[in-house]
Order: structure tokens, then sequence, then C-alpha cells
């Protein structure tokens, strides 16, 4: 008896949780989110930004206690506030940005309620190289093409 009691404990939180299921959204579309989701490549320096959603798809309420992400180049950043109480069929929505630092594979932990539910895996390719002869441009520098007469072309 005590054993059962222990048990239904146990797997209280992972009956409520499964009421809430994990999409992104694109604008247009919501695509339910598997074991991993991939974001996709950035550029060291540019930020990819996902929007994803929550939603309770259980008959009654559920909620969302907690949204957290773990892992190098991705971050937690528009967060809905916490608790959020979803009814039947509501969501919530926050999102994720990706930032690399460098070249390479990159992963994060997306975790709700203290469940991690998805891994989110991205990838930083080299960022463009501007160069004016043999020096390269970094962001913001200009670039001195000397004097230029018109119509001589």
């Amino acid at each position: 008896m005590i054993a059962r009691a222990i048990l239904a404990a146990a797997l209280l939180p992972i009956g409520a949780f499964a009421q809430l299921s994990l999409f992104q959204f694109n604008g247009t579309v919501e695509t339910a989110v598997g074991a991993t989701y991939d974001a996709g490549n950035a550029a060291s320096g540019d930020t990819l930004d996902i929007r994803f959603r929550i939603k309770n798809t259980g008959s009654g309420p559920a909620t969302v206690q907690t949204i957290a992400v773990n892992g190098t180049g991705f971050k937690l950043s528009s967060p809905p506030l916490l608790p959020s109480i979803l009814a039947s069929q509501a969501e919530v929505e926050f999102h994720v940005s990706f930032s690399p630092t460098g070249s390479g594979a990159y992963s994060a932990s997306l975790a709700l309620n203290t469940i991690v539910v998805t891994t989110l895996r991205a990838t930083g390719i080299p960022a463009a190289l501007l160069s004016f002869g043999s020096t390269p441009l970094t962001a913001g520098a200009t670039a001195d093409f000397g004097q230029i007469e018109t119509g001589l072309i």
C-alpha cells in the first residue's frame, strides 16, 4: 500500500506534465518539437531568434512553473510571466536566442517545470570576411577609396 502511494506521488508530476506540449512557431505555422530541435546556422556575432509555444493539450488546467535553457550559445530571451496556469488548449509563448561565439556545433537543454523536454542544437559558422586589400575590415570599419573623378567611365 505504501509502495503504491510512493509510486503515485512520484508519477504525479509526469502525469501533470504530459498535458503540456512544446511547439516551434515561425509566425504562421506551429510545428511540434520532438526530443531534438535543430535551430539551424548562425555566423559568429549574429543571433537567431527561436519562437516557442507551450500548449496545454489536456482537458484540465496545467501550470508552467519554470522554463530553463542550459547550454553554451543559447539563452531564454523573452520569458513569459511565470508561474502561468494554462486552461485547456491555452498556450504561452517564449523566445530562445542562439548567438555563437565561434564556428562549431552547439547544444543546450530546454526544460519545462524542471523536466528536460528537448535538446536544442545549432551550428556556428564562420562570419563573412570583408577586406580592403590585405587588411580585414571589422564591423563598423571604413575604407578610403581615395578621390574618384566623375564622368570618366
